[in-house]
């Protein structure tokens, strides 16, 4: 037996991955990490990655400077979340993709600045755990200081639609042209934001 396996693992900077087909690979579809050097600038365009053990996509970053834009992709039923993050980043931009039917949540990334436009984040959720952090959330977004989100459709997924918080709290949120249908267990939207 192989054990789990990644449909591509890049460490490194400067990543640009473009169209491509990742599926059914025991672990995650796409892995953009190391042990010494993080990914710093990454691109991710006309990508489709489902149907994988874990995330569709994970990124991690060392660095507060990177920058990750994707675009034009599609992250379904994997076993773990669509988009998946560790670090913080600069600057995230996520245009007209897809993220539904994951085990976990649709994207849970943390950066600083997030541009969210064209956006489908349906059925997320479903796979038992064993702590309070259970998943499902459409679209999460940790450590931002202004969010802008445009043209996104979520609704089915076990735990918030969309939710946008951690430290430090965010001080700008932007959402319009949003369709949200309720969440039975949580809150369609919550945002945990600085009060002066």
């Amino acid at each position: 037996s192989l054990g789990d396996v990644n449909g591509i693992t890049i460490t490194g900077s400067q990543t640009t991955i473009r169209n491509i087909n990742v599926r059914r690979f025991s672990a995650t579809g796409i892995s953009i990490s190391g042990s010494d050097v993080l990914s710093r600038d990454v691109t991710i365009r006309n990508v489709v990655s489902r149907l994988n053990g874990d995330s569709g996509l994970f990124v991690a970053t060392a660095t507060d400077s990177s920058i990750l834009t994707i675009s034009n992709s599609r992250f379904t039923n994997n076993g773990g979340s669509g988009i998946s993050g560790s670090g913080e980043f600069d600057e995230v931009s996520i245009i007209n993709v897809e993220l539904s039917d994951n085990s976990y949540d649709g994207v849970s990334i943390s950066s600083k600045l997030v541009t969210a436009q064209q956006i489908s984040a349906n059925n997320n959720g479903g796979a038992e755990t064993f702590s309070s952090d259970d998943p499902g959330i459409g679209l999460e977004i940790d450590g931002a200081t202004d969010v802008t989100i445009e043209d996104i459709t979520t609704r089915d997924n076990t735990k918030e639609n969309i939710l946008i918080g951690g430290e430090p709290l965010t001080r700008s949120v932007t959402i319009y042209n949003a369709s949200i249908k309720r969440s039975e267990d949580a809150d369609v939207l919550r945002i945990e934001s600085e009060t002066e």
